[in-house]
């Protein structure tokens, strides 16, 4: 895979970077804006992860699964799902009853979690419905992904 020139949001000075406080547990995602899309690219994804639980899946547990952004999008605001864009299956849900929706970074008390916010750059469409597992619609884009970007941050739950 290639790299995006550049992504841009969550980030504050502190090292780690540490995600503010209305983007967890009850908030909303973060505005996140990108550069670079490269050329072919059909569609674009999203995908958050906390790659400290990986109860559920080795890369990490999936909080937010956006896919078929369109690829003249460069910024995603906070609260606000991009015209078209499809939000699938988190790894918070069961597969009777899937959750369809951002999931906040908020790990448990006492312990602090890195969440990964990756832009993907694909060359074609995901055609699985949204309530696809989170792991197997992240192996798709995985799979369709020609270009990539990430930035990650922290959580420390108090």
């Amino acid at each position: 895979h290639t790299r995006f020139r550049n992504v841009t949001g969550v980030q504050t000075c502190a090292l780690p970077i540490s995600i503010p406080a209305e983007y967890t547990c009850d908030g909303s995602w973060p505005s996140l804006s990108w550069i670079g899309v490269p050329e072919g690219t059909e569609s674009l994804a999203l995908i958050v992860l906390d790659t400290t639980d990986t109860s559920v899946d080795a890369v990490g547990r999936a909080h937010w699964v956006v896919h078929d952004i369109a690829p003249s999008v460069s910024s995603i605001d906070g609260g606000a799902v991009p015209t078209g864009a499809i939000v699938a299956a988190n790894a918070f849900g069961t597969p009777e009853a899937p959750e369809l929706a951002w999931h906040a970074p908020c790990p448990p008390a006492g312990e602090m979690h890195t969440y990964v916010f990756e832009i993907h750059a694909l060359d074609q469409s995901i055609e699985l419905p949204p309530e696809t597992p989170a792991g197997d619609m992240i192996r798709a884009i995985d799979f369709a992904t020609i270009a990539t970007a990430s930035l990650s941050g922290s959580v420390l739950a108090i």
